[in-house]
């Protein structure tokens, strides 16, 4: 792991060389753009922290990061009335193997031309499009890899050009509990030609770590951005969850040119499934950016059929997902319920951390629709889970719950 390490770090540097001085010389800076509403609100820093369907834009590693299927749907209104369209969907095959899918449009409004006596011509389109594929592999239970490729079709009144780009990423979990390293090269492909002269990619490498402290809704990150045609470049950010349902977020940009650019978000989750986003930011030059997002997270594909406990001979028998899973507390002790399945028994698991494994509590599955537990022996943001279990079949596990006492 720690060749790899360098083998993207290293880069950073060398390219870091010669940033500045090919200022110009670069094309599609469209692939630059924050399309992510979370992520905007981050002001781009998301290489440590890439655990949703956003990390298929920013580094395709942390694919291996996700827990439940994602779909989301991103909107900015940009500058000289451009817009931009995205849509996302992501899931991970037996939380090992990421994938993700998705499109972002660019556009505006078609612009009048004119010929050389000023009488009007035909209307001038301008567009741009990428179609987004990404993969991610988890090697070792804390060390990601991943790539994504993409396919680029811009449209410049009428001059047509398409290229071929790829992203390849790491992602690692840190022995510090809570620290998290990301980094990521981007945009690493084909030149794209208009007319005649074919011009390069916004080669960008970028590296980061992130710390959320153990059982807070607090998270922090910080990138470092090398890219061919501008000079080396921080980013910070900070993300804070209010009772697992209010999201704040800010971010700032550190250059040479332009030491403060902040942006700033927030979002409001829903049933612990539902996510809607907003992100700002007020560009010096160009005036106010508006971006909006909707997600929606929902059980893998299968993982809500039976699985075969292991080392058990397969049944062809299919167990409802337990649902409504809820807790209270009472005294010193933790009380969680679930929905009744008839012929069902139950296991219990928890995981401190969205990216920590999950563990089964119960030393035998439960005959009850509910389990108390002592109040010492569970903290502020630990996540619950139940599957169902009838004889050696165990259903998949349920939407989590996250523990939170006031």
């Amino acid at each position: 792991m720690r060749w790899t390490f360098f083998l993207f770090i290293i880069p950073v540097f060398i390219v870091a060389q010669e940033s500045g001085k090919n200022a110009g010389t670069v094309s599609a800076l469209f692939l630059r753009t924050d399309v992510s509403t979370r992520v905007a609100g981050l002001s781009g820093t998301y290489a440590a922290i890439a655990n949703d369907e956003s990390a298929l834009l920013y580094n395709p590693a942390g694919l291996a990061n996700l827990s439940r299927a994602g779909f989301a749907l991103n909107h900015a209104s940009y500058f000289e009335d451009t817009n931009i369209e995205n849509i996302l969907l992501a899931y991970n095959f037996e939380r090992r193997l990421g994938f993700a899918i998705g499109m972002t449009h660019i556009w505006m409004p078609d612009i009048q031309g004119y010929d050389y006596l000023g009488a009007e011509t035909s209307a001038l389109k301008v567009s741009s499009s990428v179609v987004h594929l990404g993969l991610a592999y988890k090697i070792q239970p804390a060390f990601y890899v991943g790539l994504g490729l993409k396919y680029v079709q811009d449209d410049l009144a009428g001059y047509s050009a398409n290229a071929l780009a790829m992203d390849a990423g790491i992602f690692v979990h840190t022995m510090l509990r809570g620290l998290t390293f990301g980094a990521v090269i981007q945009n690493f492909g084909s030149g794209i030609r208009y007319d005649v002269a074919e011009e390069e990619l916004p080669l960008t490498l970028r590296a980061g770590l992130a710390y959320k402290p153990w059982g807070k809704g607090l998270r922090l990150a910080a990138d470092m951005v090398s890219a061919k045609d501008r000079p080396l470049y921080f980013s910070g950010a900070v993300e804070f969850i209010i009772a697992q349902s209010f999201i704040l977020r800010s971010g700032n940009t550190f250059s040479s040119q332009n030491m403060f650019n902040p942006t700033f978000g927030g979002g409001l989750r829903l049933y612990n499934q539902y996510v809607i986003d907003y992100a700002f930011n007020n560009h010096a030059d160009l005036g106010a950016v508006h971006r909006f997002g909707v997600s929606f997270q929902f059980n893998m594909p299968g993982s809500g059929e039976s699985r075969n406990i292991p080392g058990k001979p397969a049944q062809a028998v299919t167990i409802k997902t337990p649902e409504k899973v809820r807790f209270t507390v009472k005294n010193d002790k933790v009380i969680i319920y679930w929905s009744r399945i008839e012929q069902a028994q139950f296991n219990i698991y928890t995981r401190q951390a969205e990216d920590q494994p999950w563990i089964l509590l119960n030393a035998k599955p439960i005959d009850n629709n509910w389990t108390h537990m002592d109040r010492a022996a569970i903290s502020n943001g630990t996540q619950i889970s139940v599957s169902a279990v009838i004889g050696i079949v165990e259903s998949g596990r349920s939407t989590e719950v996250t523990f939170h006492e006031e």
